[in-house]
Order: C-alpha cells, then sequence, then structure tokens
C-alpha cells in the first residue's frame, strides 16, 4: 500500500481543526474537495477515518489508532526533505576549489577527454584550470606555484619536484606524404641517416637532442633545418617541406592530417608520460587525477 502524503496531511488537519470546513479552509480548498481525498485515503486504508455527525467531525477508534501513525510519519517524511535541501544547499554553495593543470600539446592522448572526465566525476566541485605549456616551461610553472600539476614529456631538467611517471607510448616518424620514407610502415632509427628533421627553438638542449635522437647510435650527428616552435608550426612545416619531426605515436590520432603520414620507429626509446608536483604529500585532488590516469589507461581510450 502506498500512501499518498497529501492525503495524510489533509487527514492531519481535519484531526487538527474538528471540521472539514475549517481543514478547508486552512488548507486552501474547497470542502467537497477535501471530503473526496479523506473517502479515497478511507477506501485505500479499508475502514474509517472519521465519524460525521451535526456536531462536527470525530475519529473514529481506527481514526485515532492511524492519527498517531500518520503524524510519524509526517515527522519522518518532513525531516528527510529538510535533511536533503540541506544537503543539496551545502552541494551547491560549496565553494569550488581550483586546480591549475599545465600541459604540453597532445595532452594525455586519445584517453584526455575520458581521464578529464573522470577525474571531474571524482572531484565534482573541483575548477580545473588548462594551462598549456611550451616545449622549454614544463616544470618551472609548478616549481614557482603558479600551476598545482603539469602534465610532461621527459626528459626533464633536474628538479626536487616530485615526479610521477605515469605511461609510456612508442615514437613515431611524421614526414610529409611526397617525402622518400612516406610510404614505409615501420621504420628503424638507422633508416633516419641523413634525413633532415626540424629544430625545436628555445627547448633544454638535453631535450631538444632525445626528441631527434641525436646522436644517432653510431655517433653520426643529426642534420636540422627549419626552426620550429610549436607543434602546430611543426606540423605544418613537415606538411610543406621534406624535414621530418619525431612524436609521441599518438600524435598520429591526435592531429590527423591528409598531407602527412606518422610512420613507427620500432627501435626508438618510447616516451613517457609523467606528471609533475610540488614537493610534499600529494593532495586529494592530486591523487584524483593520478587515479583517473591509471583507470582510463588501464582500459584504453573509448572507441569513440
Amino acid at each position: 500500500m502506498d500512501l499518498n502524503i497529501r492525503q495524510l496531511r489533509y487527514f492531519l488537519a481535519i484531526a487538527a481543526a474538528g471540521t472539514f470546513t475549517q481543514a478547508a479552509g486552512e488548507l486552501f480548498i474547497t470542502s467537497p474537495s477535501l471530503s473526496e481525498q479523506i473517502s479515497k485515503l478511507e477506501r485505500q486504508l479499508g475502514f474509517r477515518l472519521f465519524d460525521r455527525g451535526p456536531k462536527g467531525t470525530a475519529l473514529t477508534p481506527a481514526g485515532e489508532v492511524f492519527l498517531k501513525a500518520a503524524q510519524e510519519l509526517m515527522e519522518i517524511h518532513d525531516r528527510t526533505v529538510k535533511q536533503a535541501k540541506t544537503m543539496k544547499s551545502d552541494q551547491t554553495s560549496a565553494p569550488s576549489i581550483a586546480f591549475r593543470l599545465g600541459f604540453q600539446a597532445g595532452m594525455i592522448g586519445p584517453s584526455t577527454s575520458d581521464i578529464l572526465a573522470e577525474f571531474r566525476a571524482l572531484q565534482p566541485t573541483c575548477e580545473l584550470i588548462l594551462s598549456q605549456l611550451n616545449w622549454a616551461d614544463q616544470v618551472a610553472g609548478v616549481a614557482a606555484g603558479i600551476l598545482d600539476a603539469a602534465l610532461v614529456r621527459p626528459p626533464l631538467p633536474p628538479s626536487t619536484l616530485n615526479i610521477v611517471p605515469l605511461f609510456t607510448e612508442p615514437r613515431s616518424l611524421v614526414a610529409s606524404v611526397r617525402h622518400p620514407l612516406a610510404g614505409r610502415k615501420h621504420l628503424t632509427v638507422a633508416d633516419l641517416d641523413g634525413v633532415v628533421q626540424v629544430k625545436a627553438a628555445g627547448v633544454p638542449a638535453a631535450w631538444g637532442a632525445w626528441w631527434a635522437i641525436d646522436p644517432r647510435p653510431d655517433g653520426t650527428p643529426v642534420r636540422y633545418g627549419h626552426v620550429v616552435r610549436s607543434v602546430e608550426e611543426m606540423l605544418q612545416v613537415v606538411a610543406a617541406t621534406d624535414c621530418v619531426s619525431i612524436t609521441p605515436a599518438s600524435f598520429a590520432q591526435l592531429f590527423p592530417r591528409s598531407d602527412i603520414v606518422f610512420i613507427p620507429i620500432s627501435d626508438a626509446e618510447p616516451s613517457t608520460i609523467e606528471l609533475v608536483l610540488p614537493i610534499g604529500p600529494i593532495s586529494k585532488i592530486a591523487a584524483s587525477l593520478l587515479s583517473s590516469v591509471k583507470n582510463v589507461v588501464s582500459q584504453g581510450p573509448s572507441s569513440e
């Protein structure tokens, strides 16, 4: 049996007022409507609640018993509603906590949107502020307190910050569709001998050399051509010239273009994505981000 809260409230109003007419006035409904609602309640219960007489309305013995139960039910109902409203108000008015996350182009690869969605589910009151980093400024923002964390790709300059490895991925060569290597399915580092590569501007020497695989394993230095300052500029130069570049394999999905190709380099050392955090214990928000990365990466990117 499902009891109607409104009918219970009507019943209690009549019991308190002593007449249908007075209760109807207090409830701002007509007496016939109130009488009909009580009749429906009585039919549902299977017994009369009131004796209606010329001197007024009186509770029946069954109505007296039901009165106590109805009062308890309404107290529970009202208390529950009040608590729910308080919880909603608390959640709505809870101040959001800003978390400033730096990232390089490509973020966390194809799984980025899934990771951020899971993070926001774990931290619904957190305002995630994203800030794109240039190649030369991966850890400075965290060290200076401008950022709460940064997603970076090593090698990194010496630092006393917390460095948390997240996952690795292979590297690929990106070249114009007109480049002599464009038709290859796979490459080795030796296949790149004599190939002219773009040169990243304003980056630490060790970082630029690692990504260019300079020198080659046999000690041969890399030949450089155009100088670029961003991923977007690098892709444009590669598409328009014979220069090539070495990138994370995920860039093939993140930056698809019809005028370039991405070719896996089978023996290149994989690229690592790491999270840079301030010195000290990891915050709850940063822990949620780490958890989101591990959960999503273990499942792989969504099929969308």
